[in-house]
């Protein structure tokens, strides 16, 4: 009886139980059918049908049935709570996922999503895709609404849970990688962003399950963009191939559309711009039964086509559609702020001043907006690439407002640089200082551990190319630890203090005596419809003044044809007959009507600028010349400047030779590196020793404290022991400088590092700078931070803020790559990232025998008290007398 019972009992339970389970499936058959109308282009039944599914699943929250003590426990039960879960979390993303797309409700669909991540996150671990796919819609959403701090936080969440994906799962979620893609790229890292998609294309054209899913197609559509991107002509017609094969499987799909939009730019990038037009006008065509966000994409692309080919007016009738159909979307112009700008400038080819007026401002505010938002939570890398990113856009907005007649305009144009100029740079400094203001001795360890194991594995990645993606791994990991450690940081009140500061010129002007002027020399292009050629300005801020100076000065072509190489005839041809040549009346002779009456004058320079000596220029003007690398600086050169010298430490006559036969070799590429530094390669500066030597007594006469590192005691392993004394004030370094352009980095690697395959590239211009030092390689762990190469990118991890001065004595130490928004990325970068207050630096490569007397004077006189620049002054006029081609003299600069 009982056992009867019992069956009887199972029966019982399992007839309801499944007739329960049918009237589930029942009651949300329209989710299916909402996915198939949003299929076919039934967009607002698919919302219909998606709302009112959702409408019931709220109202009906418990199931109703006559079986009521059943229901309970069904409800009751672990799987049939799961079960429940499930349809609520697939009900709640269809209706979000309509509300997005359509652009309709983006607040209601971000409401959703969050209760699709609540209740995925309580589902059991084999539904964990439903989590990330949920927090891959809230980045993406956050990202369209321009809040990229929100979005940094979902991706960087994201890329936890992917890095912790099994193989099984990757295939499965390979939507994650290219999200992740896409996320990488947006940070700047462009070469990940690659790397991921070449990874799932790999994946997805060895499987024949893939061949023609939308996934594929879509990978196959990012490697063409990325193809045309960077104009690889082969590679790109390879895509499009690909593509056309593909393409006939998706016609009506959302997809085609991008696929006819990416075909559009590759007939373009080839040169058949009829058949490009016509492709993009068949995208807008097949996006018409399309949400609206869709066709104001293909519109944007048109109008953005047409814009590129000079078509004004057919590009404004784009546009207005365009702005018609995305604002009433709820996507903001945040995401399109390269658009907003060529709508102004087309409103402006086509005699529409005020509505170009109107549209420029806008997009410049919100560039401003958007740059310091992103600044609160990124790494000093991240911070870069936004710089990078929108540069080109700053400088089109600049170069419009030149071209207005309007007041204030100038005003305009010196508040952007001063809000863009070495924003990157001074918002990260800024937040160095907050943390050691936090006074916390283990997130300030940890931090600068994290920035010098980042330096130290991206210069292995360059050197060990066999280990080269687990670096990049590394890398990664280390990025999200620092994004943490920015994120405990950001939780103490006075972290605003390293956002950027919106600093006006009427601030500067404020700063200035009655005998100082400022002047901003910047370039913009000269037509910001066509931004290929460029001009100089100088912008010059007086002190009570009520409008800015704008000094107009010669084309870029001009001043670079001018420049030309470093030879020293060219040297001593710009610079000799200083007020009669060439390049004193280009840059310098237009400003000096301005300057009446001046004792001090600021500059902060611009482009290709940087690789003029202004210090030539002016040396028999009677007032000082005081570089910044910002005018945002000028607050710094108001500060206390006297002279706390306490400790000095003096780096020459470096040996190159010595380490190689006493060192335990490590791995053959270390050995390598220690062979080409430390032998003959580099020739030996013995006068740098007596340049040492006579500084030496110089200091003994003042009763200064000093170190002497000469010989194979110059280590890098000693110079990097300066971070941790703190009563170093001034570091003298005496030794072969080094820069490479972009286009020599192969011949780098083999000269430097002697490493040589002919065609690896060393994109980071921080690892294509710096000085060398005595080698020191002792065991086996392939360490690069006592190799005898101190790289720009190892200095700027350093901690040396309580230098006051660093002097390079060495060749092309103040040369670098060229950003006209951060400045010139190399040695004079690496060391103000390291926090040191004044830098003396060389453009060219200067004698060795003048260089030592000019040293030799400088500190004579400033070691007497004298300001830096004073010093140089007086000391390049007294080595111009000896030796007057300014070969010899005019090399040296000084950096605040």
């Amino acid at each position: 009886m009982i056992v009867v019972f019992g069956i009887l009992g199972l029966v019982i339970e399992y007839v309801p139980v499944a007739w329960l389970v049918h009237q589930v499936d029942n009651k949300y058959q329209y989710v299916n059918q909402t996915e198939e109308y949003f299929t076919e282009g039934k967009y607002e039944k698919a919302l219909t049908y998606a709302a009112t599914l959702y409408e019931k699943s709220q109202n009906e929250k418990t199931i109703t049935s006559e079986f009521w003590i059943l229901k309970k426990a069904f409800v009751s039960s672990q799987w049939g709570n799961q079960f429940l879960q499930r349809r609520h979390y697939r009900i709640e993303f269809n209706y979000a996922f309509c509300l997005e797309n359509l652009g309709k409700d983006i607040e209601k669909a971000e409401q959703l999503y969050r209760q699709c991540l609540f209740i995925a996150q309580q589902m059991d671990s084999e539904q964990r895709t439903n989590v990330m796919d949920t927090k891959i819609r809230l980045a993406k959403i956050e990202l369209s609404k321009g809040n990229v701090v929100k979005a940094d936080e979902w991706f960087r969440n994201l890329n936890h849970e992917f890095q912790k994906m099994d193989e099984r799962e990757r295939v499965y979620s390979l939507i994650l990688m290219l999200t992740y893609a896409q996320y990488a790229e947006s940070r700047g890292d462009i070469v990940k962003g690659l790397q991921i998609r070449e990874q799932a294309y790999e994946k997805m054209s060895t499987d024949d399950a893939y061949q023609e899913t939308t996934m594929y197609f879509g990978v196959v559509l990012a490697m063409l963009n990325s193809k045309i991107s960077s104009r690889n002509v082969t590679e790109a017609r390879q895509f499009a191939e690909k593509a056309n094969e593909l393409s006939s499987t998706f016609e009506g799909d959302e997809i085609y559309t991008y696929y006819l939009n990416q075909m559009g730019l590759y007939e373009e990038f080839a040169g058949n711009y009829k058949e490009a037009e016509t492709y993009f006008e068949e995208a807008i065509a097949s996006s018409e039964e399309m949400p609206q966000r869709i066709m104001a994409i293909q519109k944007r692309a048109l109008a953005a086509f047409y814009f590129r080919q000079k078509q004004y007016q057919k590009a404004n009738e784009q546009y207005r559609i365009f702005w018609q159909t995305i604002k009433p979307s709820g996507y903001s112009i945040q995401e399109n702020i390269q658009p907003a700008i060529q709508t102004a400038l087309t409103y402006g080819a086509l005699g529409h001043q005020a509505k170009a007026i109107q549209m420029m401002a806008e997009a410049d505010s919100t560039l401003k907006m958007l740059m310091a938002q992103y600044f609160e939570t990124t790494t000093l890398e991240e911070k870069e690439f936004f710089t990078r990113r929108f540069e080109t856009d700053a400088r089109i907005i600049n170069a419009f407002y030149l071209q207005q007649n309007g007041a204030g305009n100038i005003g305009k144009v010196l508040n952007n640089v001063l809000c863009l100029k070495h924003g990157a740079l001074q918002s990260q400094q800024a937040f160095e200082a907050v943390i050691k203001q936090l006074r916390d001795d283990n997130a300030e360890k940890l931090y600068r551990d994290i920035v010098k194991r980042k330096k130290e594995s991206e210069i292995k990645a360059m050197l060990q190319v066999h280990q080269r993606e687990q670096l990049m791994d590394l890398l990664d990991t280390l990025t999200m630890e620092e994004h943490q450690l920015i994120e405990k940081v950001e939780q103490h009140a006075d972290t605003k203090a390293y956002f950027l500061k919106q600093i006006t010129w009427q601030k500067v002007r404020d700063q200035l005596n009655d005998d100082e002027v400022a002047i901003e020399f910047v370039n913009f292009p000269i037509d910001p419809l066509n931004p290929i050629a460029n001009r100089y300005y100088a912008v010059i801020v007086t002190p009570h003044s009520a409008d800015l100076k704008l000094v107009p000065l010669a084309e870029e072509r001009e001043i670079e044809a001018l420049l030309g190489g470093c030879s020293k005839d060219n040297i001593n041809a710009l610079y000799s007959d200083n007020q009669h040549g060439q390049m004193y009346k280009m840059v310098w002779a237009p400003v000096t009507k301005h300057l009446e009456g001046a004792s001090r004058v600021f500059v902060s320079l611009s482009g290709i600028l940087h690789r003029v000596s202004f210090a030539a220029l002016t040396i028999d003007e009677s007032y000082s010349l005081e570089t910044l690398s910002s005018l945002k600086e000028i607050w710094n050169t108001k500060e206390d400047s006297t002279q706390t010298l306490m400790n000095v430490a003096l780096f020459g006559d470096v040996t190159f030779g010595t380490m190689a036969e006493t060192a335990a070799w490590g791995n053959d590429v270390q050995k390598e590196i220690t062979r080409n530094i430390l032998s003959g390669r580099f020739a030996a500066l013995p006068g740098t020793r007596k340049e040492i030597s006579t500084i030496a007594q110089l200091m003994d006469k003042r009763g200064l404290k000093y170190n002497i590192y000469c010989g194979i005691n110059a280590t890098e392993a000693n110079f990097r022991c300066l971070e941790s004394d703190d009563k170093i004030r001034l570091i003298h370094i005496a030794t072969h400088g080094f820069y490479y352009p972009k286009n020599t980095s192969t011949v780098m690697r083999e000269s430097i590092y002697g490493i040589s395959d002919g065609y690896t590239i060393v994109t980071n211009p921080m690892i294509r700078s710096g000085f060398l030092l005595s080698g020191e390689l002792h065991g086996q762990d392939n360490r690069t931070q006592t190799d005898g190469v101190l790289t720009s990118a190892e200095i700027s991890g350093m901690d040396l803020t309580h230098v006051d001065l660093v002097v390079l004595s060495a060749c092309e130490t103040g040369l670098g790559d060229i950003s006209d928004s951060e400045g010139v990325y190399g040695l004079q970068r690496a060391f103000k990232m390291a926090g040191v207050k004044n830098i003396v630096m060389s453009l060219w490569q200067v004698p060795d025998e003048a260089t030592s007397e000019l040293m030799i004077h400088f500190y004579d006189g400033y070691l007497t008290g004298k300001s830096v620049i004073e010093a140089l002054k007086e000391a390049q006029l007294k080595v111009k007398k000896k030796y007057p081609e300014p070969y010899s003299w005019a090399g040296f600069v000084v950096l605040r």
